[in-house]
This record gives C-alpha cells, structure tokens and sequence, in this order.
C-alpha cells in the first residue's frame, strides 16, 4: 500500500474518533435512528501486484446496511459490493453445424465481495464523518454466456458457465463523509436522506483469477492463462443513503 495513502487513511480514523467522542455527551437522541440503508456506484482500483496484472480499473454498485444503537457513536453493518474488471463480447457460430446461426458470446471477470465492518461517526448535523474497519472475503470469478437467445415465448434463455474462480480474505479501513439532502426527522417523517462520499483501501489475499484475453479457443479446445497475486483495491464511493 502507498505510505502516503496508509498516512491519509489513518489521519481520517483519528479525525472522525476524536469528532464522535467530543460530540457524544451533545447530540440528541432524535438525531440518531438506529438503522441506516446505503446503494452507491463503486470504484475499484487494482494496487500492487494486482495493478501489474490488470490494467484498467473495475466499476460496480454496493449496497450496506449498519446497526447503530441509540446514543451510540458505534455501529456494525454489511457491505455487499459486486464489481466488473473485464468484459469482452465476441460474434461465434452457434455451432460447428449451424454456422449459419451467428450469437453473441460475452465473457466478464467479476468481483463479489462481502465484508463485516465496525462504523464510528459523528451523528448530527448536516455533515456527518464517518470511518469503517472492514474484514471479510472477495469472490473472483469469470463467467462466459451467450447473449440474445430467446425462448419460444420472448424471454431471454440463459446459457453460460463459470469458467474459472477463487477465494481471497479481504480487510481494509474507509471513510467518509454523509451529507444531509433531506431532513426528514425535522418534519417527523421519520427517515432522513444523505449522499454518501467516501474512500478507502481492502487488503487482498492471494488468489488465482482470469482477466480479459486469458481465454483462447482452438476447435474444440479452451486455453485458460492464469494470473496469480494479491488483491489489493483502493476503493471510490458516491451513493445514497436513508438513516431511518
């Protein structure tokens, strides 16, 4: 990981702590429902190792669901977040039989992963700071499907395989910044409505992964080239979130 970016991450830790633990005794209980819902586009950027084998960043969407009791500074939540880092599409014969029947054959390298994380922040006002501590796992998989196939009655017939995939443990920290829209507690609605921008940076085990170009096909026969590193992401955030 980059010094200056490990630095960065731990100055927005200690900031958010010292912010939640200063304003814990004045904030009112009105200010703080227990639950909060997020859906946000995401950003991945492959680090290190995983940067030397992958050359563009990855794009997807998450959704994260945190617990935080009343007039507690603290939380613990889900995140879920499915990513994209490649995807190809390419016009194939149906078969060697009918190659009069031409399908569109699309092939994506795909990122789920799934973290437990422990929030602090600070719970009042318009502008909300908030630091995560994240530890799960990351699915790598590689799925190639045809495109276009339908069924005799209109709906779109699904035909693929997963091709290849792993398992990585996966940890990091993130922070951010909630900033009210929409102050729906004011007018007794029960409910207020935040964007949601934030950073941060997962520490990746090694896996075994495909990426774009890693298949070829001669006949009959599949050739898989397989990369092998770490799987660092530094992570990009902007979404919506509902306190409630």
């Amino acid at each position: 990981m980059n010094p200056s970016l490990f630095r960065t991450l731990l100055t927005i830790v200690c900031l958010a702590a010292v912010l939640t633990f200063c304003s814990s005794d004045s904030v009112r209980a009105a200010d703080k429902p227990n639950w909060q819902a997020g859906l946000t586009l995401t950003g991945a950027f492959p680090s290190g190792e995983f940067s030397d084998e992958l050359d563009d960043a990855g794009g997807g969407i998450g959704i994260d669901g945190v617990w935080m009791p009343n007039q507690s500074p603290f939380g613990l939540g889900l995140a879920f977040e499915y990513i994209v880092y490649g995807d190809q599409t390419r016009r194939e014969p149906l078969s060697g039989t009918i190659p009069d029947i031409v399908v569109d054959v699309n092939t994506t390298n795909n990122i789920v992963q799934t973290h437990l994380f422990l929030r602090t922040g600070y719970r009042h006002g318009g502008l909300r700071p908030y630091v995560d501590a994240l530890v799960g796992f990351k699915y790598l998989y590689t799925r190639t499907s045809l495109d276009g196939v339908y069924d005799s009655g209109g709906d779109e017939i699904d035909i693929g395989s997963t091709n290849f995939d792993d398992w990585a443990f996966s940890f990091g920290l993130r922070g951010g910044v909630h900033i009210r829209v929409y102050d729906g507690f004011a007018k007794k609605k029960g409910y207020s409505v935040f964007i949601d921008l934030r950073g941060g940076y997962l520490f990746g085990g090694e896996a075994e992964y495909l990426k774009e170009g890693s298949i070829t096909t001669s006949g009959t026969s599949v050739f898989y080239d397989i990369s092998q590193s770490k799987t660092n992401l530094a992570m990009a955030h902007l979404g919506v979130s509902v306190d409630f």
